[in-house]
């Protein structure tokens, strides 16, 4: 730095008094200079009063920064992330680089949109505030290159041995919370949207490939403390729940509702709404219940339960099927034991029904026409009963006409012209008989011998 200072020529030294006057002043002057200089060993005053041109020289030899007003070299934002600094009060503070992965030990309050291009690291969690219609998290991507596996996103809990101790909480590593409604809202809502679209075809390398919007999944490597007698522990890979209570006048609560649409030039083999598949190496059945699905109730006090458990129909404005349709299948051949169960239904009306054909709660099948290529068989099960059955083995038309059956002459009661086959008869008057007053009374038919 350059202080110009202009002394006073001492001409003789004859004269003292003029001679010390004049040295004087020049000490003034260099005193006065040497106030407006930078100390090398930091003397007072030492600060800068005006711009400082090093006139595209360098500083060379800094050290590195120390505290908050210090000078950063390039190799301290290039390659040191981090910066410590003396302690400010009672705790201490970090001073983030820039473009280093830096590391915050406090709460930090951003009021502006922050934008990352790298991956920040958040060791204590964050907290993102919104109000308005202002976005909380956007991000954008763009996948290329080549590689084996990849995770675009990735949210880990690599561990989990925490205790839990509130009755029916749950440890919710990753929880969403949507409240709506007011005078004000309008439109339509969803909590929770993925969205995936096929745009081109793949380069055809892969045999097959799937291609899948969502897939959540468990695995369970350990048992859960439970016994033969005593199991413990029950794993959902999925649990969804609609709860509604004073809630009057709805149009509609659906648990799960899916959709499917193929239309224009869509060409598929396979086509199904759901599709439930056991996979390879599922070699364990239920003990209790071993079921492909399960419709039930919770317990406590009882349901109300559905008026329809199943319901195929017009519910959103067509029939699913049309006149070339098979309602109920099974196919790829197969043995079972049974094709359908409902033995342990009580049924206070018909177990099966169908236009013009029924099967009562009782077994008693009702159909408006009966052709067999074989044998046919009613009440295979009953023993011969003596004065007959009061259950005919066949019944027909509206009156209730009927054929019964039994050992020794019938008492049973009937319909007027039913007819009653009798297992002992040994004459041609006690073979048949045929009911003649709409109650006990019945004629022996004669027979040839």
């Amino acid at each position: 730095m350059a202080e110009n200072v202009t002394l006073a020529p001492v001409t003789s030294f004859t004269n003292d008094s003029s001679a010390v006057a004049t040295v004087n002043a020049n000490s003034q002057l260099i005193e006065s200079a040497f106030a407006d200089c930078l100390s090398l060993t930091g003397g007072s005053p030492n600060q800068m009063q005006a711009v400082l041109d090093m006139n595209s020289f360098n500083i060379i030899n800094l050290p590195s920064p120390a505290t908050v007003n210090s000078p950063a070299r390039l190799v301290d934002v290039v390659s040191n992330p981090t910066i410590q600094v003396p302690t400010v009060g009672t705790s201490g503070s970090t001073v983030p680089l820039l473009n280093g992965i830096n590391t915050w030990s406090a709460v930090n309050t951003h009021t502006a949109n922050d934008i990352f291009t790298g991956i920040p690291a958040f060791n204590g969690g964050f907290t993102i505030t919104t109000s308005g219609l202002t976005a909380g998290i956007v991000e954008n991507q763009s996948f290329t290159g080549t590689i084996s596996a990849f995770s675009g996103n990735f949210h880990n809990v690599s561990s989990d041995n925490a205790t839990i101790t509130g009755a029916g909480a749950f440890l919710i590593p990753w929880n969403w919370n949507y409240s709506f409604g007011g005078a004000a809202m309008q439109g339509n809502r969803a909590m929770f949207n993925l969205a995936a679209t096929y745009t081109a075809a793949d380069n055809n390398v892969t045999s097959s490939p799937n291609y899948v919007t969502f897939t959540p999944s468990m695995v369970v490597n350990a048992g859960d403390n439970g016994s033969g007698g005593s199991p413990r522990g029950a794993f959902f890979v999925a649990n969804p729940v609609l709860r509604a209570s004073n809630a009057t006048n709805l149009f509609a609560l659906c648990g799960y509702e899916i959709d499917i649409l193929a239309s224009g030039t869509t060409s598929v083999t396979y086509k199904s709404i759901l599709s439930l598949v056991a996979l390879t190496g599922d070699t364990v059945q239920g003990t209790s219940t071993d079921s492909a699905l399960v419709i039930s109730n919770t317990g406590g006090p009882a349901p109300v339960g559905f008026k329809n458990v199943i319901d195929i129909g017009v519910n959103n404005g067509n029939l699913p099927f049309n006149a070339s349709s098979t309602i109920i299948r099974t196919n790829g051949g197969g043995t079972a034991t049974n094709g359908i169960d409902l033995s342990s239904t009580t049924f206070t009306g018909s177990s099966f029904k169908s236009s013009g054909f029924s099967v009562t709660g009782a077994g008693g099948v009702s159909c408006a026409s009966f052709a067999t290529t074989g044998s046919a068989g009613t009440l295979t099960g009953t023993a011969t009963t003596a004065g007959g059955f009061s259950t005919p083995g066949i019944s027909m038309g509206s009156s209730g006409f009927g054929v019964y059956f039994g050992s020794g002459a019938p008492t049973i009661s009937a319909t007027q012209g039913s007819i009653y086959i009798r297992s002992d008869g040994s004459s041609s008057s006690t073979r048949l008989y045929v009911n003649s007053s709409g109650s006990t009374t019945w004629v022996a038919v004669t027979t040839a011998s």
